[in-house]
């Protein structure tokens, strides 16, 4: 990225694919019972009915949950039957930290959270390239004090 160069359109930040793992991981579950032997239907069909229900709720989470980084504010939108907006301006804004487990660190994943004037946090979980959404933030902070 050109540190000098100043980005005029938004930038838009989204959930990362890791979030569907969790799922996948539970409809694992009879499929290596079966294997071992201790198949029953009614476990499998349980565990499968709770994987695609569970896996549905990610795909709404993932389509609907993402941070726009604009030149003069931060947008932190999700929800899909509730919808929820969070409006940050870049100059209320006091830190951007960053939470990273060492499989976030290797998958390029972690939490963002961004601290407002007044002490408020905002948090956005499991975004993908959180430094990168960092980079862009402070860009744009730096950007609107010269």
């Amino acid at each position: 990225m050109n540190e000098n160069k100043v980005i005029e359109q938004p930038i838009i930040c989204r959930l990362h694919w890791i979030i569907f793992l969790r799922p996948l991981l539970i409809l694992l579950i009879p499929i290596l019972m079966g294997h071992l032997g201790i198949y029953q239907r009614h476990i499998f069909l349980t565990f499968a009915a709770i994987s695609v229900i569970w896996f549905i709720s990610e795909i709404i989470h993932y389509v609907f949950t993402f941070m726009t980084i604009q030149p003069r504010n931060v947008i932190l939108q999700s929800g899909f039957l509730i919808q929820q907006t969070i409006d940050i301006p870049l100059a209320k804004i006091e830190s951007i930290d960053i939470r990273q487990s060492l499989i976030g660190t290797i998958f390029n994943y972690g939490d963002l959270l961004i601290t407002g004037s007044g002490g408020s946090r905002q948090t956005m979980y499991c975004i993908q390239n959180p430094l990168t959404c960092r980079r862009y933030i402070e860009q744009f902070m730096h950007a609107a004090h010269e």
